[in-house]
């Protein structure tokens, strides 16, 4: 290994290399730094008859070119291989932060074409996790073509973001990274605009753009049985939404491979066909009352029921012969036991909550219970003290 000044005419670039593109502001930044400071980093080459092949360093070269540096300093390495070369080339690359995730598995899957090495052993040699390097080719392989040829676009979303939505179809993939781009998403809020698309697939992605980008506050709130047996009833048409939606996204996403088929083992013609083994019934079987009043009793103990609860299930039962023991259990827990139920509030509407609990010297949950009460009280659905 030596080290000397080396011309650019003698320097012979590799198609090879991990980076596709090479982006041109950051190379106009590197090349005013070399006019400012010259090279600071040496290249890393090996002879090729009379002239160079280059292991490491091409965006240096390629600066130095906009520079108009003629000479560049060089470490010659005579006894470097072309794996060992390949794989120098593949470590300064992907520990660049400007390589893009498909630029990586590019040179991943060419450096363990060409040396027959797997994949786990591609990451030990690169010093990244084993899954790391998987997540990153199963990403290449489910991402939509249009999204990759574009390297601004795929720079602007980074790895967090495409994972998000690759997912979906191409197509559907497409229109959200537009929105993704257009709209400059952080990942939290790519993450909840994944979350909202999928709850209405056929909403307008520019609104929901907008739910995204509002900022909300969360606080849960214990209500009185009679408005959360209300809000329960509500959740349920709200799930009925979600599941409508759930059909609709199914086309958005992408189509998943059959499963290979499983051939049935042959079996000897010569043995006698297995007998499947005769269950006994008894003669005389529990009463169906028997059999209620059993499941009960296991209902009761899983839930924790206390004795006033378990006297309401007895009544439940008697007046209700017709229900089903888990339907008499929830009947009661929604009598007797209080709900909690998550509130959201946009900022100015928690600020004003907050003064309000401050004036009145409670707790803010204190505070979103007086208000209830009052309003519901006032509206004709609620009566304080019963």
């Amino acid at each position: 290994m030596e080290m000397k000044t080396v011309s650019l005419e003698d320097i012979e670039l590799r198609a090879d290399n991990p980076r596709l593109t090479f982006a041109d502001e950051s190379l106009d930044e590197l090349s005013a730094s070399l006019k400012q400071d010259g090279i600071i980093e040496p290249i890393i080459v090996k002879p090729k008859g009379v002239k160079y092949e280059l292991v490491v360093g091409e965006r240096r070269v390629r600066a130095a070119i906009r520079a108009n540096i003629s000479k560049l300093p060089a470490i010659i390495r005579e006894d470097i291989t072309d794996e060992e070369a390949s794989r120098l080339r593949l470590v300064e690359n992907i520990n660049r932060k400007d390589l893009n995730v498909f630029e990586k598995v590019s040179g991943i899957k060419a450096h363990t074409k060409n040396f027959g090495r797997t994949i786990e052993e591609a990451a030990e040699e690169l010093g990244k996790k084993v899954e790391t390097v998987k997540s990153w080719i199963r990403l290449a392989e489910t991402t939509s073509p249009k999204i990759k040829i574009v390297d601004n676009f795929v720079r602007a979303l980074g790895t967090q973001k495409l994972m998000e939505i690759s997912k979906y179809a191409f197509e559907t993939q497409e229109k959200l990274a537009e929105k993704i781009v257009s709209e400059k998403l952080t990942v939290d809020q790519v993450r909840r605009f994944v979350t909202l698309f999928e709850s209405n697939p056929e909403a307008d992605l520019g609104l929901l753009v907008r739910k995204v980008k509002e900022q909300v506050k969360t606080i849960e709130v214990t209500l009185p049985v009679e408005e959360a047996y209300k809000v329960l009833k509500r959740a349920k048409e709200v799930r009925k939404r979600e599941k409508k939606a759930e059909k609709k996204l199914k086309k958005h996403l992408r189509k998943k491979t059959k499963p290979q088929a499983i051939v049935p083992i042959e079996t000897n013609a010569l043995e006698p066909p297995q007998l499947e083994t005769s269950v006994e019934v008894p003669l005389e079987l529990p009463s169906i009352k028997r059999l209620k009043d059993t499941e009960l009793a296991k209902l009761t103990e899983k839930e924790k029921f206390s004795a006033n609860e378990v006297e309401r299930l007895t009544v439940l039962d008697s007046t209700n012969p017709e229900l089903s023991p888990k339907e008499l259990v929830e009947m009661v827990k929604k009598q007797m036991r209080s709900q909690i139920v998550v509130l959201e509030f946009p900022p100015k509407l928690y600020s004003a909550l907050e003064a309000y609990a401050n004036s009145q010297r409670v707790f803010l949950k204190e505070a979103v219970l007086m208000i209830l009460e009052e309003g519901l009280e006032s509206h004709g659905y609620w009566k304080r003290g019963r």
